[in-house]
């Protein structure tokens, strides 16, 4: 339901002047300037008023009254411009009429519509109809007579109504805000009122379009008739949506709190709500290109439907492990290397975390190795980083701790020298037979039998060989008496062969040595 506007203070009629030139002159002011919007009330003919009595105060010159111009009161041309004129809105007129304080009338021009609504006067439909008219006394012409002057301390001084002692106030649950909608939607607000108690008003809401100018729309009303306090009247209005090339967006809602009394609408308070963008508030959309569709004009061949096969199942890599890294001694340093036990190459990144400034990066093959880095002497902390197929970040530290790669100066020991000779070959004498032992198993003690011979177990063991005698005319050799063992007959190659490793390990003490000497003097 479109709402109402105030009534410029131009527009509202004047309480009537006594003048009895011409019978146009009696009408309002209103229905003169305008001739389109025709009062529903037929024109008071003279010849049906009534003896006018003589008024005390105003003396009336006598003059001839004009008859009434038919152009104006005849019936007939109010029906026929109102139905050759469907654009024309009834509207209820607040009048300042003590007896007729509402009145029906038709408006055509929308300027004129809205400065009615301005003013307070509402459209009239089914649920907001305009009180019945009330029929005005007839007003009583003066009796003309030559002698009356009517003089300018004899007019009539309207008489205003009293004002009414309420108050009332209306808000919007919101304030003012931003609103990042780049397409259009709708938009509601919400209006509190507040009222003494048991007093009802009438609240007037609207909305409009205030920007981008090319959207501006016409202003909407809304009447709510006995509102009361603590009703709260939601509306709702359109948002345009943001367009590219646009620099501010808004709309505007409005409300008018006013209490009818008397024929007179006492406007109360006043809201508004303003819900706006600009390109502060969120990015602005891009325009995109419209390619239009092209028609074909051919006539398209059946299509033939040609079977594919199906797509081959990817096999799931397995999952990725991580690269293992390892140390070993190079001369004067300590190499470190990494292994990928992965099936694909392994970019990675290395650093050494005693000394940043040394790092590089490589890539080391599938199932492969690769030396990175060598530190010097001492302990080294290395870092290998690298990433997953699925980008995560994945890193192992190497260290070498406390292995330096020195070997200690080790004094070489004396060996004792097997002096020259042969040692008899001891010879096991043939009637040297082990006498069998017998042995009780070990278990709980057992009574023997006396009618039972006695059980007896051999054990087969293999007798040490004993040294013979040594001859009588031979060197006796080397013996070790404690064990019994014969270490006085060795061979020749083995005799070789143990100085030789003597003397290689000699050699080997020596050169580590030197090398350890010439790696501490640099």
């Amino acid at each position: 339901m479109v709402n109402t506007t105030a009534l410029a203070d131009s527009d509202q009629p004047e309480n009537p002047i006594p003048v009895i030139e011409t019978l146009e002159e009696e009408q309002p002011p209103a229905e003169i300037q305008e001739p389109e919007e025709m009062p529903t009330q037929e024109p008071q003919e003279t010849s049906e008023s009534p003896e006018p009595e003589e008024s005390p105060t105003a003396e009336p010159v006598i003059e001839e009254s004009p008859e009434p111009t038919e152009e104006v009161f005849s019936e007939e041309t109010d029906n026929s411009s109102i139905q050759n004129d469907e654009r024309k809105t009834i509207v209820c007129h607040l009048t300042s009429s003590p007896t007729n304080p509402f009145e029906e009338i038709e408006v055509a021009n929308p300027s004129v519509l809205d400065a009615h609504l301005a003013h307070g006067d509402w459209i009239v439909d089914a649920n907001n109809p305009c009180p019945p008219l009330q029929a005005d006394e007839p007003t009583p012409l003066p009796q003309p007579t030559a002698t009356l002057q009517p003089t300018a301390t004899l007019q009539p001084t309207p008489t205003l109504p009293v004002q009414p002692d309420i108050t009332g106030s209306i808000e919007f649950t919101t304030g003012d805000y931003s609103i990042c909608q780049l397409t259009p939607t709708t938009i509601t607000a919400t209006v509190r009122v507040s009222l003494p108690e048991g007093v009802t008003a009438r609240l007037q809401t609207s909305y409009y379009i205030v920007n981008p100018p090319n959207k501006f729309s016409p202003t909407t009303y809304w009447v709510y008739n006995n509102v009361s306090d603590g009703d709260e009247i939601t509306v709702q209005g359109l948002w345009p949506g943001v367009d590219p090339g646009d620099s501010v967006v808004e709309i505007h809602f409005g409300a008018r709190l006013s209490y009818p009394e008397n024929g007179i609408d006492t406007e109360l308070d006043t809201a508004g709500l303003d819900v706006y963008w600009y390109p502060w508030v969120c990015n602005l959309p891009t325009a995109t290109p419209t390619v239009p569709t092209p028609t074909p004009t051919a006539t398209l061949a059946t299509p033939t439907v040609t079977p594919t096969e199906p797509a081959p199942t990817p096999t799931p890599l397995p999952d990725p492990q991580d690269l293992e890294t390892s140390y070993f001694c190079a001369g004067d340093g300590v190499q470190f290397s990494v292994f990928n036990p992965n099936a694909y190459a392994v970019a990675f990144d290395w650093q050494s975390l005693d000394d940043p400034s040394q790092n590089g990066s490589g890539s080391v093959p599938a199932g492969e190795s690769l030396m990175f880095f060598k530190g010097p002497v001492g302990t080294n902390n290395v870092r290998v980083s690298w990433l997953l197929p699925n980008e995560t970040p994945m890193s192992v530290d190497a260290t070498n701790g406390s292995d330096f790669c020195i070997d200690e100066e080790v004094t070489p020991t004396p060996t004792a020298t097997q002096p020259s000779g042969s040692n008899p070959t001891p010879t096991q004498p043939s009637e040297s037979n082990p006498t069998p032992t017998a042995t009780q198993p070990a278990g709980p003690a057992v009574t023997p039998d006396p009618g039972d011979p006695p059980s007896i177990t051999t054990i087969q063991e293999d007798p040490l060989p004993t040294l013979a005698p040594p001859a009588a005319g031979g060197d006796p050799g080397a013996l070790i008496p404690v064990t019994g063992g014969d270490f006085s007959a060795g061979s020749l190659a083995h005799q070789l062969f143990l100085n030789l490793g003597l003397v290689f390990l000699g050699m080997a003490f020596v050169l580590n040595g030197v090398t350890n000497r010439m790696a501490k003097s640099k």
